[in-house]
């Protein structure tokens, strides 16, 4: 018996229907594996078995089994543990089950809004996006202080794989498609702005469009990831921080505290205008009276020596007697 068939890679040896009693556990797996290259298991031989055993799983289904991490450089990495009473298909499912929520109410659906993806997230909300192999690290937030890691999983052509010979693959096909959804929702391949955003991380998985999927606009319609889909909408749902706040957001949600803001800055930019300009007049007053207060006396002036030249002539005296008099 070959690996591949002992672990149940083939189409016959892995049925989608529940356990079996075709389907064999870790133990019957490690065992059938052994004894493919020898009649008689070695001492010691469990344990390097085991680890192949998880290898193979996590290249098949990219999720970190807990022999050892898959990315030993990131000490938070999810492990799944495959039990030995449990199939593989046993084991996915325990441990996403955990985190599945049946459909919501129609009253208690969360409407997704189109503006809601990652470029948004990473532009006003000072989200960074960390790239996994493990798809059990989909959609977790990792936080220090005010500034949130985003892990998104990265192989959508693994997705779109499993989900065309889904009946072979021990992940459930709801939770394939929904993985596939969150994708297509948080990286929507036709958006410029996601597309700047790809390419800043060297990524490419926009080209394969949406793998035939429609967009989804409630979280209620996801099972497997609606709680992190929830805690990212929820951040989403805040006012953006800092100097993101200045500016208004595609579907104006912070529209209150940008016309606040920028009515209170234009108000106090005319005052401050205003009392310039104010300033400015006062002096110009100062200076126009000194101006003319200036004039007037030089139009006394004037007017005396004109008096005194029209006095110096003869018999002006006599003619103007009190006029002259203000000469004297």
């Amino acid at each position: 018996m070959d690996v591949a068939r002992a672990l149940g890679l083939d189409h016959a040896g892995l049925s989608r229907d529940g356990p079996t009693p075709g389907i064999p556990n870790r133990p019957s797996l490690e065992a059938s594996i052994s004894v493919a290259g020898s009649q008689e298991v070695p001492a010691g031989i469990s344990h390097p078995v085991s680890r192949s055993l998880d290898v193979i799983a996590r290249l098949w289904l990219t999720i970190n089994f807990d022999t050892f991490p898959l990315e030993e450089t990131y000490p938070r990495q999810t492990t799944v543990a495959w039990a030995a009473e449990h199939t593989l298909q046993q084991a996915v499912e325990c441990h996403f089950v955990s985190g599945y929520q049946p459909a919501a109410s129609p009253t208690h659906h969360r409407s997704i809004p189109s503006s809601f993806k990652m470029a948004s997230l990473c532009d006003r909300y000072d989200f960074s996006i960390r790239w996994s192999n493990n798809l059990a690290d989909h959609l977790e937030i990792v936080w220090n202080g005010n500034h949130g890691t985003v892990t998104i999983y990265e192989h959508v052509i693994c997705l779109w794989n499993h989900l065309q010979y889904s009946s072979a693959c021990p992940i459930p096909v709801e939770m394939l498609e929904e993985t596939l959804d969150t994708i297509i929702l948080l990286f929507p391949p036709d958006d410029r702005g996601t597309r700047k955003l790809l390419k800043r991380h060297d990524k490419t998985f926009w080209r394969l469009g949406r793998c035939g999927r429609e967009w989804v606009s409630s979280a209620g319609d996801f099972h497997y990831w609606r709680a992190r889909i929830d805690a990212l909408l929820k951040e989403y749902e805040q006012p953006p921080r800092g100097a993101r706040q200045l500016r208004l957001d595609e579907d104006g949600r912070n529209f209150l505290e940008f016309s606040t803001f920028w009515t209170a800055l234009a108000v106090a930019v005319l005052t401050i205008l205003g009392i310039g300009f104010g300033t400015l007049g006062t002096v110009y007053a100062i200076k126009a009276y000194n101006l003319s207060y200036k004039q007037y006396v030089l139009s006394q002036k004037q007017y005396m020596l004109d008096l005194v030249q029209a006095c110096v002539e003869t018999g002006a005296r006599e003619r103007w007697p009190h006029i002259c008099s203000e000469a004297d």
